[in-house]
């Protein structure tokens, strides 16, 4: 029969295995945040260039298109990158849900500032507003997450 600290270093041991597909990841590229921050004002410039009667929302409708593909392939890359597919079940640390609940309300603040964007100012407006608070909302989440993480790894040490 088990005594009560073999049964809590085995619960402990399994917290320290659930927790450790968000705590030891390899850090996300240098250039992640530049390159979501120019596709978000990208993709914010071409939507404001689809709307209307100009000739050349097909080629913005098209640029959309391209995005979206890039969006695949980084997807894909990240996959291999980080050994498994993003996962929005199981059990994770506290400290990573708090975070990833940040970015959640964050990604609805950044979306709203684009589509006002997008409804009432020119394209390089919306372009600007895209890159702006796509980039500083990742920046910020990056360094949260990290600091989260940490925070997890040392609770669960």
């Amino acid at each position: 029969m088990e005594s009560d600290s073999e049964i809590r270093d085995q619960l402990r041991e399994l917290e320290r295995a659930e927790a450790a597909p968000y705590t030891s990841t390899p850090p996300t590229p240098w250039w992640y945040v530049p390159a979501a921050a120019l596709w978000a004002g990208s993709f914010a410039a071409l939507t404001k260039l689809t709307r209307g009667d100009d000739p050349g929302r097909i080629w913005a409708a098209a640029g959309i298109v391209g995005l979206a593909a890039l969006i695949g392939v980084y997807v894909g890359w990240y996959q291999r990158y980080h050994g498994a597919a993003p996962s929005l079940r199981g059990r994770k640390p506290v400290e990573i849900r708090r975070v990833m609940r940040g970015y959640v309300v964050g990604a609805v603040v950044v979306l709203g500032a684009i589509v006002v964007a997008v409804a009432l100012a020119p394209w390089w407006v919306c372009a600007a507003v895209g890159c702006v608070t796509a980039g500083a909302g990742l920046w910020w989440y990056e360094r949260a997450y990290a600091r989260a993480a940490a925070a997890a790894k040392a609770r669960l040490a």
